[in-house]
C-alpha cells in the first residue's frame, strides 16, 4: 500500500498542496523552501499512488546529510510508516555515501527522539538553543580582553577549541555556515573559512584564550547582523561581556549554542543591555553509517 521513491517533476504540485497542510509552522516554512528550491534529494510516500509525506536529504559535504522537512500527513500516522521511511532514506544516504547522517527536531517531539535512538540507533539528542537577541542601551563598546579573531592564530584556536567541553559533548559540531538551519561537524579547514571572514571573537587574558564566539553575517529583518554559529567559554561571565559587545554595535544578533543561554540574557535584559529575546530549543541526533 505505501512505497518509497525518489521525488518527480511532476509530483511538485501535490508537494505544494502537502506542505499547506502541515500546521507546524517552522517545518512548514522549510518545507516550502524546499519544496520551491529543491529537486536532489526530495523522497516522497505514497498511499495508492497518492503522496501522503516527504523528505529530503541534504548534503552538507560529501561525507555528511541531513534529513530534514519530514512530513507525514496525520491520518497516515501510528502505522510505522515514518520509521519505514526513515530506514528507507537511511539506505539512500548509504548509497550516496554519506558516512554520518543527522536529524533535528524540536525539543518536545519526544516520539521523534523515541524512534531515532531506539529503533533507528541514532546518537542521544543533543540540546540545542536558537536565539535572536534585540539591542537595548548599551555602553560598552571596548573591552580589555575582547578582540577580533586573528586568522594567523588559527592553530591556537582549533586547539582551544579541541580541549572545550562543548567540543566532546556536542560530537565536534556547530550550526552549519552553509545553511544555518542545520549542524555540521567542524574541522580544521571549515574552521580557517569562518575565521577568514573577520567577524569572529575571542575573549583573551594574559595570552589564555577563555572564550570564543564563531561568527558570519547574514541579512535580515532589512539590516546586517551576525550570526554565532557556536560560542565556547569558561565561565557565564565571559559570554556575558562578548554577548555585550556584539549587541552594542548591531541591532540583533542571532546565536545558536549549546548551553543554555537563559540565564545570561536575562541579566542582559535586567541591565538593559538587551531589549528582548525569543529562543527556541532543539535536538540533533546522527548516526554514523
Amino acid at each position: 500500500m505505501y512505497r518509497f521513491r525518489p521525488f518527480r517533476e511532476e509530483d511538485r504540485p501535490a508537494l505544494r498542496q502537502l506542505v499547506i497542510k502541515n500546521k507546524d509552522f517552522p517545518l512548514k516554512w522549510r518545507n516550502k523552501y524546499v519544496v520551491k528550491n529543491y529537486s536532489s534529494g526530495i523522497h516522497v510516500v505514497t498511499c495508492y499512488n497518492k503522496i501522503v509525506g516527504m523528505v529530503h536529504i541534504g548534503t552538507v559535504n560529501e561525507e555528511e546529510a541531513w534529513l530534514e522537512s519530514a512530513y507525514i500527513e496525520p491520518v497516515h500516522r501510528g502505522k510505522g510508516v515514518g520509521t519505514a521511511f526513515a530506514g528507507y532514506q537511511i539506505k539512500q544516504a548509504k548509497i550516496k555515501g554519506i558516512n554520518i547522517l543527522r536529524v533535528a527536531t524540536g525539543y518536545q517531539n519526544k516520539r521523534v527522539q523515541h524512534v531515532m535512538v531506539n529503533k533507528l540507533r541514532f546518537s542521544r539528542p543533543i540540546l540545542w538553543y536558537r536565539v535572536k537577541v534585540y539591542s537595548g542601551a548599551n555602553y560598552l563598546t571596548t573591552h580589555p580582553f575582547i578582540r577580533q579573531v586573528e586568522p594567523s592564530k588559527l592553530g591556537e584556536y582549533w586547539s582551544y577549541i579541541h580541549r572545550n567541553s562543548e567540543y566532546r559533548r556536542t560530537m565536534g559540531t556547530i550550526t552549519s555556515p552553509k545553511d544555518n538551519c542545520w549542524w555540521s561537524s567542524i574541522d580544521y579547514e571549515m574552521l580557517e573559512n569562518i575565521l577568514s571572514q573577520a567577524q569572529s571573537i575571542a575573549y583573551v587574558n594574559q595570552n589564555n584564550i577563555r572564550g570564543l564566539m564563531l561568527i558570519r553575517r547574514s541579512r535580515g529583518l532589512n539590516f546586517s547582523c551576525p550570526v554565532v554559529l557556536q560560542a565556547y567559554y569558561s565561565n557565564s561571565r565571559v559570554f556575558k561581556q562578548m554577548l555585550r559587545l556584539l549587541l552594542a554595535y548591531n541591532k540583533a544578533v542571532y546565536l545558536s549554542v549549546s548551553k543554555d543561554p537563559t540565564r545570561s540574557l536575562n541579566t542582559l535584559l535586567k541591565e538593559g543591555s538587551a531589549k528582548k529575546y525569543s529562543i527556541n530549543r532543539w535536538v540533533v541526533m546522527e548516526k554514523h553509517l
